[in-house]
């Protein structure tokens, strides 16, 4: 059996308080020779990130830990002037990425650029894909399409390059909040805000012909409504609360925990 030329990489994040006004992303040069991000996030909220450790057990969760979290907040404490602490970490979460293994140096200097790796036993066959990027995403599968067009049935050019990504069909972010709130006057601005950050121009097909929050079902703080939830699990295949409160939307970020426990409560009835 070959083993694919890979290995993995444990990338963590964590999300403070706001550090800095504007829209803008920070690059922040280590010590370590690394670089950190601070990201505007949520709007009231900054991300850090991110890591670079090796792991040998894909099968285990992997989870932000303390010696991360002090790294992160050590790589940004010299280019802000309300250093954060620990305490002030209100979530973290991790990722596995897996690389092309190249060579045995630092996990940092590994590449993040994709191969594809076609095998074939008997009539049979296999593509394998190897690292790549959120950000790459797109190009990704249309070279993995280009590459199984000839064993599969015949496939059209690739397409994506000009085409929106879900609800992103609007021409500015606010102009459409304006937009909204012309729409819906009887809907609390911060709440349609929160809708249209979310979900893009889809948020019309969940608030629909509703005139007030009211009308959205029950609300469990966050600006996160009954009504939504049903969307995501019906077009998004949300299934758990997580996904829901942290991976569909970052809604959890502004509940107490008593309202995220009442999300967990909901779904599980």
């Amino acid at each position: 059996e070959k083993t694919p030329d890979m290995r993995l990489v444990k990338g963590s994040h964590i999300v403070v308080p706001r550090l800095h006004a504007g829209d803008h992303a920070l690059i922040l040069q280590n010590h370590d020779d690394r670089v950190v991000f601070i990201l505007p996030f949520e709007r009231h909220f900054s991300l850090i990130g991110t890591t670079d450790t090796p792991i040998d057990d894909p099968d285990r969760e992997h989870v932000v830990d303390e010696d991360e979290i002090d790294y992160l907040l050590s790589a940004v404490a010299p280019y802000v002037k309300q250093v954060p602490g620990p305490d002030d970490v209100v979530w973290s979460f991790a990722g596995t990425r897996p690389l092309k293994k190249g060579s045995n140096g630092a996990a940092s200097t590994a590449s993040r650029d994709y191969s594809l790796d076609l095998s074939k036993r008997g009539d049979a066959s296999m593509l394998t894909v190897i690292g790549g990027k959120v950000t790459t995403a797109r190009k990704l599968a249309e070279t993995v399409l280009d590459r199984v067009s000839g064993l599969l049935l015949a496939m059209q050019p690739a397409w994506t390059a000009n085409a929106t990504l879900p609800g992103g069909d609007i021409e500015d972010i606010e102009g459409f909040h304006a937009a909204l709130q012309k729409d819906y006057p009887d809907m609390q601005a911060a709440f349609l805000q929160g809708m249209a950050d979310r979900h893009g121009s889809h948020c019309r097909d969940i608030l629909g012909n509703s005139s007030t929050e009211v009308e959205l079902g029950r609300s469990f703080g966050g600006g996160l409504c009954e009504r939504e939830i049903d969307w995501l699990r019906e077009h998004e295949w949300a299934v758990t609360a997580q996904d829901i409160l942290w991976r569909r939307t970052k809604c959890g970020l502004h509940m107490s925990a008593e309202q995220r426990d009442e999300v967990v409560a909901f779904l599980g009835s």
